[in-house]
């Protein structure tokens, strides 16, 4: 960025000199609560980026009603026929013809819309902008031709269409208007962000940042949730061990003592009838079980 002031959308002690879109949408708002000349008059130095006197300019035969373009002399040049093409939104073309009845008054093209001198012209851009409460250094009407070029950079705009719509013989003074931070910029920034939030919930105190107040105890209760839930599962897998291991004490499997009995001819008539007697205990039962039930 130039550091000159003159050549820069800052002032020397870093106020703005362009409106940004909150200020561009409370003053096209405080304009349409105006009488009709002064709203078609400031809504037109809005959407165009023109200046006061080139505006005052217009005549009915500069707005093309089937193109939606009006045709702007640039006045700064002082070259005969160095005009441009701006591109406007249909509404304000309708509220233009019927406001003025353009289309009739197009056999009279010397005739201007706006009959006002230039000072008359600033004061109602000024009114309308105190109205806005729009403040400090952007609060002119040149504030709205450089909120124009800055709002056409963010939203991508090639820079020779800005060049052309603002009537600068030079890119470099259009590459001014470019250079803010857009929306390429704050992809990058982001970027950077979400790889610090994360630490700034875990280390930032929740009495110096209140922004991140919720956010800290959202994570430690979480992190206490996990731990309880992990307490639980514990204690209860810990118990049905327990359980499972006192079973196994109280009747414990005796393979010895099963294969001494099948090996006796006295045991071996002794399992046949403890089958006989309980045949479907025993089939339940395991090897080792099936000879304590038989006892």
């Amino acid at each position: 960025m130039q550091t000159h002031a003159a050549s820069s959308l800052y002032s020397s002690s870093g106020g703005r000199k362009y409106l940004n879109a909150a200020e561009r949408r409370q003053f096209a708002k405080a304009a349409r609560s105006s009488v009709n000349e002064v709203r078609l008059f400031c809504l037109i130095l809005s959407f165009s980026g023109a200046r006061i006197s080139e505006i005052l300019a217009l005549t009915p035969d500069a707005i093309d009603l089937a193109s939606c373009v009006a045709t702007i002399h640039t006045l700064k040049r002082r070259k005969p026929g160095a005009v441009r093409q701006v591109p406007l939104p249909r509404d304000l073309i309708d509220e233009l013809n019927r406001a003025f009845r353009i289309r009739p008054r197009q056999r009279d093209p010397t005739r201007r819309l706006w009959r006002w001198s230039r000072t008359t012209a600033w004061r109602r851009a000024k009114e309308v902008m105190a109205k806005a409460q729009v403040c400090g250094t952007a609060a002119m009407p040149k504030g709205l031709r450089h909120g124009f070029g800055v709002s056409a950079s963010t939203n991508l705009v090639p820079q020779h269409l800005i060049q052309r719509w603002l009537g600068h013989a030079s890119a470099r003074t259009t590459a001014i208007s470019c250079d803010v931070c857009g929306p390429e910029e704050r992809r990058f920034a982001a970027r950077m962000w979400r790889g610090q939030k994360r630490r700034i919930w875990y280390w930032a105190s929740p009495p110096c940042r209140p922004r991140l107040f919720f956010h800290y105890h959202i994570e430690m209760a979480r992190l206490l949730f996990i731990r309880f839930c992990h307490d639980i599962v514990g204690q209860f897998c810990y118990y049905h061990m327990n359980r499972h291991r006192e079973r196994l004490d109280e009747y414990p499997y005796q393979p010895d003592r099963e294969a001494g009995l099948a090996a006796h001819p006295h045991g071996q008539t002794h399992l046949a009838e403890c089958s006989r007697s309980q045949p479907q205990d025993a089939e339940r039962l395991r090897p080792g079980e099936r000879s304590l039930a038989c006892r």
